[in-house]
């Protein structure tokens, strides 16, 4: 083949240079641009603000403000600026208000006396600021440092606290933190796995850092709490030195529990009480000397435990807590002759100034609590029964305080303490019964006067429905071994008379068989009233043109069985009778049966 045959049709590419075209300018390319490259920025910044856990190390009193360098750990709970402990020459003090909101809540501090008040059920103890000695039951003692006063406000030092409390009191100078740990309380600890777990202030890993903890870190962490519950992922604790705040779960490794050491128990004598069955009390109404040494007077029956003469009331002239008494020592031995324990009654005279005025101020409930151990000593008493009827809801804590001193003195001396309260009503709710059984040996409800002398209806003294809602109610704040049903021995006789104005209402009480006969005398007929509980009887007469309706829900054997009933029911610890003389002798008969079988 010829060279212009194997090149013929071949067309030899062109090796000219191409021209090249050149490209319009977009803007929209560059927005476009600029937007996705904006986009991928605030994108990493989001994904970085999001994902990537905060560094910052913030100090603990930096983000916990209002502290200067120092404050209370109690449990889980950072306490407040206002209790800030004291510290001097490396001893802590811990402010009563404190001690009182979160450990004792009857502890009293009183400022005007400058004197502390602490109370057990076998101890009352007393101190001043700034002195060393102190007194349990009046006995002196020595401490090793006194308390302090500063701006008013009593602290206490941590040693006598631990000695006095079931709690542990540790200052961490590194910190400045002081943690108080109840040792009745069980430890959930765990220990950190990780290099570096860290501490924050909220469960957020956004939240600034507390302290980086190493491996191996022994941490005191909490239970959820329902009201504040922890995000899941993360858990609640507190350092060896006190630091409080949130780590990760998966940073952790749960330890076994530390079980807490349950509280020593204080052993609390039992009052000398009957041998069996239950309690029946009566109360003896005494108004002058003359009729306590009055022999004529007296009254016992078999199964008759104990008598509460009303002995003892306030000197309102003096106002300065003496009391005074018309007590009588042969009535005391003529009661004991009998088999019967005296139990001396101290009235606040029906008047709130006794409270408000007298109990409101420490040195003076010295003073009377001193005058009624002199009182049962020289007496010979088995007991004290205290009737304050008239407290007011704004002194009702200075009753409540008076108990707490006065039991365990009483106890110390081996009396038996009562103390007389209205049943659970809407007027009296304020009065902590529960506190009151608690230092007390017995709380004795009245259980009656449900229809009193002023009341604007006539009505039955206590009807069972009446009764029955006090006991339970009660039963709610009261064990049952520790409550006595205070019982009814007279009738209040109503008289209704018709005038132009309208219906006018008088009443008087008097004694069961007295009331029975007036009915009786007047031809009502007696019939069973089974909504209150007793007998009911009712006569209309004439007097002066008007009429005049006389009635009256009788208190008798009858109406005291369906008492009894509940007594038995409920488990309680027995009865006691307003007044002696009023009750007739098939009620006394019951009372022995019924109480002592």
């Amino acid at each position: 083949m010829s060279e212009h045959s194997q090149n013929q049709g071949f067309n030899p590419p062109n090796t000219a240079p191409r021209r090249r075209r050149r490209r319009k300018f977009s803007p929209m390319r560059l927005i476009v641009a600029v937007i996705l490259l904006g986009a991928a920025v605030l994108g990493g910044r989001y994904a970085w603000n999001r994902y990537m856990p905060n560094g910052k190390h913030v100090p603990f009193f930096e983000w916990h403000t209002g502290y200067e360098n120092m404050a209370l750990v109690y449990g889980d709970e950072l306490c407040p600026p206002e209790l800030i402990p004291e510290i001097r020459d490396g001893i802590t003090y811990l402010p009563v208000r404190f001690v009182r909101d979160r450990i004792d809540p009857t502890l009293f501090w009183d400022s005007a006396a400058n004197r502390i008040t602490i109370t057990t059920p076998t101890r009352l103890i007393r101190m001043r600021t700034e002195e060393l000695s102190y007194f349990v039951n009046s006995e002196e003692l020595k401490l090793p440092l006194s308390p302090l006063n500063i701006n008013d406000e009593a602290y206490l030092p941590a040693d006598l606290l631990m000695e006095l409390y079931h709690i542990d009191i540790v200052w961490h100078e590194a910190t400045g933190l002081v943690v108080v740990e109840e040792r009745a309380i069980s430890q959930v600890q765990c220990e950190t796995t990780s290099k570096n777990t860290v501490l924050r202030f909220e469960p957020d890993i956004k939240s600034p850092v507390i302290e980086k903890l190493p491996r191996g870190t022994i941490l005191t962490s909490f239970s959820v709490d329902p009201a504040r519950p922890t995000p899941a992922g993360w858990i609640q604790v507190r350092t060896s030195d006190g630091l409080l705040g949130y780590v990760q779960t998966k940073s952790t490794s749960l330890l076994p529990l530390t079980q807490g050491v349950p509280a020593p128990t204080e052993p609390i004598p039992a009052p000398a009480l009957p041998d069996s069955g239950r309690i029946n009390i009566v109360w003896d109404q005494v108004t002058t000397a003359e009729a306590s040494a009055n022999t004529s007077r007296r009254t016992a029956y078999d199964g008759l435990d104990v008598i509460s003469p009303t002995w003892f009331s306030f000197d309102l002239d003096s106002m300065n807590g003496d009391i005074l008494s018309i007590a009588d020592l042969g009535y005391v031995d003529w009661a004991h002759s009998r088999g019967m324990q005296v139990w001396g009654l101290i009235t606040d005279n029906f008047n709130e100034i006794v409270t408000r005025d007298i109990l409101s101020d420490t040195n003076k409930r010295e003073h009377v609590i001193r005058q009624l151990l002199a009182l049962a000593a020289t007496y010979r008493l088995d007991g004290i029964n205290i009737d304050f009827e008239l407290v007011r809801r704004a002194d009702v804590e200075h009753y409540h305080q008076f108990l707490r001193e006065l039991a365990p003195l009483l106890r110390e001396q081996g009396l038996v303490f009562s103390v007389d309260t209205y049943v659970p009503t809407s007027y009296s709710m304020y009065y902590d019964r529960g506190e009151i059984a608690r230092v007390a040996d017995y709380l004795i409800i009245f259980g009656y006067d449900e229809h009193h002398g002023s009341s604007t209806i006539a009505g039955p003294v206590a009807s069972i429905g009446f009764v029955e809602d006090g006991i339970v109610q009660t039963l709610n704040e009261v064990p049952a071994e520790k409550l006595i049903l205070g019982i009814p021995y007279y009738v209040r006789v109503w008289t209704e008379t018709e005038t132009s104005g309208g219906i006018t209402l008088t009443s008087r009480a008097v004694g069961m068989d007295y009331a029975r006969q007036i009915l009786e005398d007047g031809g009502a007929k007696i019939v069973w009233d089974a909504a209150a509980g007793s007998f009911y009887g009712e006569y209309i007469t004439e007097e002066d043109g008007k009429i005049v309706r006389t009635r009256a829900w009788l208190e008798d054997e009858f109406s005291l069985t369906e008492r009894l009933k509940l007594v038995d029911y409920y488990g309680i610890a027995g009865v006691a009778g307003w007044r002696a003389g009023l009750e007739n002798a098939e009620v006394r008969t019951l009372l022995r049966d019924w109480l002592k079988s």
